[in-house]
């Protein structure tokens, strides 16, 4: 892992552990109120972990993101939906049509990485590679966030890691 936590400042408003959708998606809207937003990922690049590829609703990322539809690494957009029951040799398929330009088809590291540049563009300090091993929690508050011998103090921390709860279970939750 590259040591690049040293290279950024030691305090920040708010430290965001995990660059998945939740943690780029609360990057970009505390950054844009105005926090001081430090995203930390352990992999390489934002959503590197993931694996996914699927269909995403609009209307919710385009609430935050208004310049979604034009820019965003949309695959396709989804005209319809289909569902189908099996039961024995037998199916049932109910369709059911979408208005225009619902839903699409991503690839989740591909979306994620624009989101976590969305982010940076409003002020969030993203950085990659680096493993936070510790939230620093005295005598009952947060304190920050511990890498190595480096310590970036932040007054909130936001776990956004997904499954991987590695922090979460060190602090016993």
């Amino acid at each position: 892992m590259r040591v690049l936590i040293a290279m950024v400042r030691d305090r920040f408003d708010i430290v965001i552990v995990g660059a998945g959708p939740a943690g780029c998606t609360a990057a970009y809207l505390l950054a844009k109120a105005g926090f001081s937003v430090l995203l930390v990922d352990r992999g390489r690049g934002a959503g590197s972990k993931l694996l996914w590829g699927g269909k995403a609703y609009a209307q919710p990322l385009r609430d935050i993101w208004p310049e979604l539809d034009r820019e965003a690494p949309i695959h396709r957009w989804v005209s319809r939906d289909r569902f189908s029951f099996v039961w024995g040799d037998r199916v049932l398929t109910l369709e059911y049509k979408l208005g225009r330009k619902v839903a699409f088809t991503a690839y989740l590291p591909e979306l994620v990485s624009w989101m976590a540049r969305k982010a940076e563009s409003v002020g969030a300090t993203f950085i990659d590679e680096v493993v936070i091993d510790e939230i620093i929690v005295r005598d009952g508050v947060v304190y920050g966030v511990r890498s190595g011998n480096d310590i970036i103090r932040a007054n909130v921390v936001v776990d956004a890691e997904g499954i991987n709860r590695m922090l979460l279970e060190k602090l016993g939750l």
